[in-house]
């Protein structure tokens, strides 16, 4: 479109673009959590933030460029500037890292030789290159970078120090790579979710790295198999659930599987009658294998594809049969995916020993017969009457995902036991698991179809529905079919605060108010029941249901006087929903404004005389940073309050005026408070010392220091310099507390970030 050019055209002007960042001010009215409020182009500072949300990219490489004042702001954990060099990774952000060094030495250049090791630990080449190239940098010890390299799999990394510096291994070398590389993932948990920076992923890049480009000879020796009876002894260089994994993950590791044949051939598997129909494939049959795949199943997790596949049944089997705490899962995930095989728990030694990881694994893998033979082992909610499975929510979706294929099977097993149990008495009754917690159960996994079943085959042998309460069924309801076999079976349990905490609760608030609608439009006798029963809650002023149908609702409302209610931290009451509630409140009593800054605007611009008359109650509901938000703080606080005032936000407030950097309105706030008088309050400034630390907020800590210097204390610069030191990794902070502010910190007993031991024994 025309309009499309043309804004970009003038955005590319970088005079224009300057003219107009210069004239972006914050708009204070259109916060909607003034705590995290929104900052114009000099406010931002956060690194973190500005690298790692794409569309704030360009802010940083232009702030970097114009060397404005950053926050780096450090933490013990993680690689240093990660953040930068993991998501700055193309060839195009060269000028970008010559800036970014140049510009900011004392975090960069104070030791480059670890600016390159932190680099080359997110395998950013770029920057890598940029030091070799535009800062001289050559490593103290090039063959140990080189060595660190391929262990964290920074493959590109590894080759550009190959080609620059050409570092020479030797047997030795390659042998403690192998051992160090083949070693490293011993001790793994059971991994249930993939890290976003995945470090198993990177071992078989390493493996390939070696094998192919630098034609390393092969580990010496076979793996360890430790001498005991435990069955997981076999340390794999490579621990990973299959199900977690998509298929080129897989590929990859059968590669590196295929290219160390030789040192896997004296593997004893602990299972044989398991693994030994498990073939490892050479080079040339994977190559072959990978031609056939395409793009969409190499990026495809392993349990959304069809389980009817040859080609893949022959990768899993392969990738799996090497695991090692992951073992157990990864076998239960081939025999139920590729054969159809529920057996295989029962090879299992020594069960009742490792119970907890044993139902762990049932559960995981949808195994329902192993869940209900071993229901009365189970240590589950010990003070219930009778053992319960409590398998709803996320957990449902768990454990029907791996079986989808075969959801029909799991669920007639599921059906039969009950029916058995309870018409059968195959069990005692405080050994069967609740009937309940199943309903619940397939309500949460949505399919209307298994839940007609189920009820069909309890009802028909009269099963009692029993440990728990049955309105619990109508929290995890997801559609308007569900909710009629619900309330068929139900009905009498039925309550709509029931169904109207789901909007607090539930993300998708849309669905449960169409549900809500839908029991209104079918059931009106039923609906008409309930409401002359409700009872309102703080939270229902946010249900739209709720003032969409304000007729209804109106008389219990008024008598529960909700304009006197506070919702839920972290709830907002929108301005049109406040605006019924107004014609609800007789005129004669008091209101507040929920700790809305956009109702408090309201307020003051439309209904100024609810000010004057006191029935706005401004110095009980309110807070100091509503009045900051709105544009009226020092109005508000001069017209309309009298002094003392307790504001419960006042710290919150300040904390505000510190982000935004407004020290204009700090000053306001502590000569009108004269909080530097205040016996207490310089034991309490360390608070607010806290965040200038963690904003590394230079400009405010000066403008303390030439206005306020009663409140930087010893005790508190200390306390200041002990937090930049140990935790932040600000700099211009530390720099401006010994150099301008003339104070001689201890540092006895303290440990610092790496970049701040850096820079000190830079400067020093």
């Amino acid at each position: 479109m025309e309009i499309d050019y043309l804004f970009f055209y003038c955005w590319r002007n970088v005079y224009i673009r300057g003219l107009i960042f210069n004239f972006i001010k914050t708009n204070k009215t259109d916060l909607i959590n003034a705590n995290y409020g929104i900052y114009n182009y000099y406010q931002m500072n956060d690194v973190n933030l500005m690298a790692t949300n794409k569309s704030l990219n360009q802010l940083l490489v232009e702030k970097v460029e114009k060397k404005y004042h950053l926050n780096f702001n450090f933490s013990k954990s993680g690689i240093p500037f990660e953040n930068i060099f993991k998501n700055f990774k193309n060839e195009t952000y060269k000028e970008f890292y010559y800036n970014l060094f140049n510009n900011y030495p004392n975090y960069f250049l104070s030791s480059i030789d670890k600016t390159a090791e932190y680099s080359m630990a997110c395998d950013c080449v770029v920057a890598f290159q940029v030091l070799v190239n535009n800062f001289n940098y050559t490593p103290i010890n090039c063959k140990q970078l080189f060595i660190d390299s391929i262990l964290k799999g920074s493959i590109e990394t590894s080759k550009l120090i190959n080609e620059k510096f050409n570092p020479k291994l030797n047997q030795i070398d390659y042998n403690e790579i192998w051992k160090l590389l083949l070693n490293k993932n011993v001790g793994l948990v059971i991994e249930e979710t993939i890290p976003k920076y995945d470090p198993i992923g990177k071992i078989n890049q390493s493996i390939e790295y070696l094998i192919i480009e630098l034609n390393a000879p092969l580990p010496p020796s076979s793996p360890p198999i430790e001498n005991n009876n435990n069955n997981n002894s076999f340390k794999c260089f490579i621990d990973f659930s299959i199900k977690n994994r998509n298929l080129e993950f897989i590929l990859s590791t059968c590669y590196s599987i295929s290219y160390l044949k030789s040192y896997l051939e004296s593997f004893i598997s602990p299972f044989p009658n398991l693994t030994n129909s498990f073939k490892i494939l050479t080079i040339k049959e994977l190559d072959e294998i990978k031609m056939k795949l395409s793009k969409q199943e190499l990026e495809s997790n392993l349990q959304d594809i069809e389980t009817n596949n040859e080609i893949i049944s022959k990768l899993v089997g392969m990738a799996s049969k090497f695991t090692n705490i992951n073992f157990y899962f990864n076998m239960v995930f081939y025999y139920q995916h590729y054969e159809n095989n529920y057996i295989y728990f029962n090879v299992i030694e020594n069960q009742n020993e490792n119970l907890s990881l044993f139902n762990e694994i049932l559960i995981a893998h949808a195994n329902y017969k192993g869940i209900i033979e071993n229901v009365d082992l189970m240590d589950i909610e010990p003070n219930q009457k009778g053992k319960s499975i409590i398998i709803t929510g996320k957990e449902s979706f768990k454990i029907f995902r791996s079986c989808k294929n075969n959801i029909e099977n799991v669920f007639k097993i599921m059906v039969q036991d009950i029916i058995d149990n309870f018409v059968n008495r195959t069990k005692p009754i405080t050994e069967i698991h609740s009937v309940l917690d199943i309903i619940k159960f397939l309500v949460t996994f949505g399919d209307t179809k298994l839940v007609l079943q189920l009820f069909a085959g309890i009802n028909k042998n009269h099963v009692i529905v029993a440990g728990g309460y049955p309105n619990q069924a109508y929290s995890l309801i997801t559609s308007s079919e569900m909710f009629d076999i619900i309330f068929f079976n139900f009905k009498n349990a039925f309550r709509i605060n029931e169904i109207y905490d789901l909007v607090d609760s539930n993300n998708d608030r849309t669905n449960t108010y169409l549900i809500l609608d839908h029991f209104k439009s079918k059931y009106p006798n039923e609906y008409n029941k309930v409401v002359r029963h409700y009872s309102p809650l703080p939270n229902h002023l946010i249900n739209d249901f709720i003032f969409n149908n304000l007729d209804e609702h109106k008389q219990k409302l008024i008598e529960s006087e909700c304009w006197l209610n506070r919702v839920r931290q972290g709830s907002v009451v929108q301005l049109d929903r406040f605006k019924q509630i107004l014609h609800l409140i007789p005129h004669d009593r008091e209101y507040h404004c929920f700790e809305s800054s956009e109702i408090f605007n309201y307020i003051f611009n439309q209904r100024m005389h609810d000010f004057e008359n006191g029935r706005f109650q401004l110095t009980h509901r309110s807070s100091l940073y509503n009045y900051y938000v709105c544009g009226k703080l020092e109005t508000t606080i001069l017209n309309y309050i009298e002094k003392p005032m307790d504001f419960p936000n006042l710290n919150s407030c300040i904390d505000l005026l510190i982000k935004f950097i407004d020290l204009n309105s700090l000053k306001f706030i502590f000569d009108y408070f004269n909080l530097q008088n205040c016996s207490n309050y310089q034991s309490f400034f360390k608070n607010h010392l806290i965040l200038i630390s963690e904003q590394n907020n230079l400009q405010v800590l000066s403008f303390i220091f030439q206005n306020y210097p009663i409140l930087l204390t010893q005790e508190n610069l200390q306390f200041l310099f002990n937090h930049c030191y140990q935790k932040t990794a600000s700099i211009e902070l530390i720099d401006y507390i010994i150099k301008k502010i003339r104070f001689k910190p201890t540092l006895l007993n303290l440990n610092s970030i790496p970049i701040i031991k850096n820079y000190f024994n830079f400067s020093n």
